[in-house]
């Protein structure tokens, strides 16, 4: 049995909407004929989870098992596939992943397995589901991380995480947001260094009227003893820089305990601390986005006696507990004998070898952190008002929009104030275990609330992303989008044919189809839009390389059957808000309508055709058109057209890349002006035209060179109303001054910036205006806009007053 040329499939595939594992498996008529007693006498025994209703084929037996190993080393997968017509002695077999790594490892070991099982040798299993376990907790995103990513993907927020550790980037382009932990791309680094200073925290309370335990920093072990008789016992020595419960020491009463404890805690690190003890319980308040949103009372660790096993043998069971490992990655961390817990047990009389009376509870650290042991229990429902704004108080005091709050109090229903208690620490960066899986009470959405500060409802950190595949004119087709989307204010990144690019500016050394350029646009922080021409052969290689798209769109060709496959991925990528475009003449193309998921996904066929047979049997059946009749470049729905533009105005030519195009604007609510500003201009994509849209109306703004040809474009365009702006100083190609003689029959209304000028010839102007600076006449046009209004604004310069521009007509700047 061998299993070969196993390939990570990403995004998007012909088997699934997410990332799986791709191999070949062979096995000879002796393996296969073995089936039904491997289920039987090996996978029973040993995974009687997996053993089903009726023997299975080898090639489904190993997926299961796969499967099955990752699941059991925490990688919650469900989906395996193996197709139900393959070869009597290989087949593909397709396994879902969480992390590649690991399903690498578990479909390795589950093929060795079965293998060894049919050869009939011996099989290592403990020792390689060990290996795998071990594996998957040093890969495997930390219980803090994971809840993030979760509650993001419950909302349809794509992520990826970045290298082996826990940095993790949601969203796409300009919306992207970062975290780390419990740490997003807002935390301030001077708040997170504030917090890591114990001292410098306490002072910044004080100062607020916070209240917290009287401290000072010391020198050594006598100056320590000093301040705990200024203080008075008893007292806590910590680490003035550290975390995790490191070195704390506390409810020290004696000269001996805490000398003892300053050279405890002076091994992990040069600066002490020594406060006050505050009595009471030890409390976790989480504060998230000035907002209390989870809380947890800490039990120090400890163990029970049995009146018959050493603290060890307690300590050794308490740690078998599968919830409990040596540091961060699972919900509770194992109980170390360090000196500190040696000290802890040594005030009680007791050491690690002394048998505890049954139920006597023994203490093995004083301080809760659940990092050196501790478990928790959510209070969230009971913290009382005034404690949970000062745990707000003291997180916007150290400046951080994540915090840990530890609170010491007998009573977390009562203030602070009432009973004594105070803040001890403000955490950056605080561990999410114990509000995630609490050992007792109820868990708490504290993934959902970080994920919340990152976005606000409703946002969903994505782009708009048009997919272009199909033939011969895909790349005109993604050229033309790209530019509409330019045109409308977007700053796209393109990825095709013609290499990678975006705004216009080349990415070099990136392979335009590939799944490296689709990462790199996706994750340029200035991108607002994407378009992305695919490959038939870099799906079945690497697969789409993202989860959805807004937009598919399938150029003219004739694509051949086996090509037909990987055109269907896309259709399956589209959201169900989405569309998917395709061309109506294209008889293979049209069979990719069965294909599309949900009938909420818009079915648009195009046709450069006057009203062809195909586009009128699509329109009739409840699909969506576009096409020319009477002249008019027209939406047809069911019995409704929406005419457009005159077909004359701009050369639709051979072919449906235009008509597409348009099709694309209005699923994406973009204008059709910033179409019609794109068409005659794709071979000189710096152009300088612009189109805002704000309020109903529309506004185009270019230079004084293009001013003719625009005139000339918005004959067209079916406003019933225009208005222009002008310089005043306009002069023509020979340096003549005045109004040009189109505009007088183009535009109702008029308005002349920096200057006068001779009257127009008479024409269509009902309405003129001058003003002596081009920002005055700005505000006035804003004043007059009207909805259903188009306006041209000629300037100078996009470059220079493009942005004032759009700042005061209260539009977004499209560069």
């Amino acid at each position: 049995m061998e299993c070969s040329q196993i390939r990570m499939l990403h995004g998007v595939n012909r088997w699934s909407r997410g990332p799986v594992l791709v191999a070949t498996l062979h096995w000879t008529d002796s393996e296969a004929s073995q089936v039904a007693s491997i289920e039987q006498t090996v996978i029973s025994p040993t995974l009687p989870q997996l053993l089903p209703a009726s023997p299975q084929t080898l090639p489904r037996l190993i997926v299961d098992v796969a499967l099955e190993l990752q699941r059991i080393s925490g990688s919650p997968v469900s989906f395996g596939e193996t197709p139900p017509d393959f070869a009597s002695h290989s087949a593909p077999i397709i396994v879902a992943l969480e992390e590649e790594r690991i399903a690498r490892a578990a479909l390795t070991m589950a093929c060795d397995w079965l293998d060894a099982v049919c050869a009939g040798r011996l099989f290592p299993f403990e020792e390689r589901l060990a290996e795998l376990k071990a594996l998957a907790y040093d890969i495997r995103l930390g219980p803090s991380t994971s809840a993030i990513v979760r509650a993001a993907t419950r909302r349809g927020i794509p992520f990826r995480r970045i290298g082996t550790g826990s940095l993790v980037f949601f969203g796409h382009g300009v919306h992207q947001r970062r975290v780390c932990t419990a740490e997003t791309g807002f935390t301030s680094a001077i708040a997170e260094t504030i917090a890591q200073d114990k001292e410098l925290t306490r002072e910044l309370l004080i100062a607020l009227g916070v209240p917290v335990p009287l401290g000072r920093p010391v020198s050594d072990a006598a100056d320590a003893w000093r301040a705990a008789q200024e203080i008075g016992l008893p007292v806590v020595v910590k680490p003035q820089y550290g975390n995790h419960g490191r070195g704390v020491a506390t409810n020290l009463h004696t000269q001996s305990q805490v000398e003892r404890a300053y050279a405890l805690a002076i091994e992990e690190g040069s600066s002490i601390l020594v406060e006050q003890y505050l009595e009471g319980d030890d409390y976790r308040l989480l504060v998230v986005g000035g907002k209390l949103v989870a809380a947890a009372r800490r039990e120090p660790a400890h163990v029970i006696g049995d009146g018959q096993s050493t603290i060890t043998q307690l300590i050794e069971r308490v740690n078998r507990d599968p919830r409990r490992s040596d540091g961060h990655g699972t919900v509770l961390s194992i109980i170390k004998l360090d000196g500190i817990a040696l000290q802890v047990l040594a005030e009680q009389g007791m050491n690690p070898e002394s048998v505890p009376a049954a139920g006597q509870r023994i203490l093995i650290r004083r301080n809760a952190n659940l990092s050196t042991g501790g478990t928790a229990t959510d209070v969230t429902e009971m913290v009382h008002p005034l404690t949970a704004r000062r745990a707000v108080e003291a997180s916007q005091a150290v400046g951080l929009d994540i915090a840990g709050v530890d609170v010491v109090c007998r009573d977390i229903t009562q203030s602070l104030e009432s009973q004594r208690g105070g803040i001890v620490e403000v955490n950056a960066g605080p561990g999410l275990r114990m509000h995630l899986e609490p050992s007792g009470g109820s868990p708490q959405p504290v993934g959902e609330a970080i994920v919340d500060l990152l976005y606000r409802p409703g946002e969903n950190g994505r782009v708009p992303i048009v997919l272009v595949g199909g033939g011969a004119g895909r790349g005109r087709t993604a050229a033309t989008i790209r530019e509409m989307l330019r045109m409308a204010g977007h700053r796209v990144g393109h990825a095709g044919s013609q290499g990678v690019q975006v705004d216009g500016e080349p990415i070099p050394h990136l392979a335009g189809m590939s799944l490296a350029a689709t990462r790199a646009i996706l994750g340029n922080p200035a991108v607002t839009a994407a378009v992305i021409e695919v490959d038939p052969a870099r799906i079945e290689e690497h697969g789409l390389g993202l989860d959805a798209a807004d937009v598919v769109v399938f150029a003219d060709s004739e694509i051949p059957p086996p090509d037909l496959a990987c055109s269907a991925v896309l259709v399956r990528a589209v959201q169900d808000t989405g569309a998917v475009i395709l061309p109506a003449e294209d008889n293979h193309l049209r069979q990719l309508l069965d294909q599309i998921p949900t009938s909420t996904i818009k079915r648009i066929l195009v046709s450069d055709q006057p009203l062809s047979a195909p586009l009128r049997s699509h329109v009739s059946t409840g699909g969506i058109g576009y096409g020319v009749q009477d002249g008019s470049v027209a939406r047809f729905t069911g019995e409704n057209r929406t005419r457009f533009i005159q077909a004359s105005a701009y050369p639709f030519g051979p072919g449906t890349t235009r008509l597409a195009a348009m099709a694309t604007a209005d699923v994406l609510r973009i204008p059709h002006e910033s179409l019609l500003a794109t068409l005659p201009n794709l071979d000189a994509p710096n152009v300088p035209i612009r189109v805002l849209s704000a309020a109903g109306t529309a506004t185009i703004v270019c230079e004084s060179a293009v001013l003719p040809l625009v005139i000339a474009g918005i004959e067209a365009l079916p406003h019933h109303s225009r208005s222009l702006l002008m310089l005043a100083d306009w002069r023509d190609a020979t340096g003549k001054p005045g109004i040009p003689a189109s505009v007088s029959g183009a535009f109702d209304r008029l308005i002349l910036a920096g200057g006068t000028m001779p009257n127009p010839e008479p024409g269509r102007l009902t309405e003129t205006y001058t003003l002596p600076s081009l920002a005055e006449a700005i505000d006035l046009a804003h004043r007059l806009r009207k909805s259903d209004e188009l306006w041209l604004v000629v300037i100078d310069s996009l470059e220079r007053t493009l942005g004032e521009i759009a700042q005061r007509l209260q539009t977004t700047p499209p560069r």
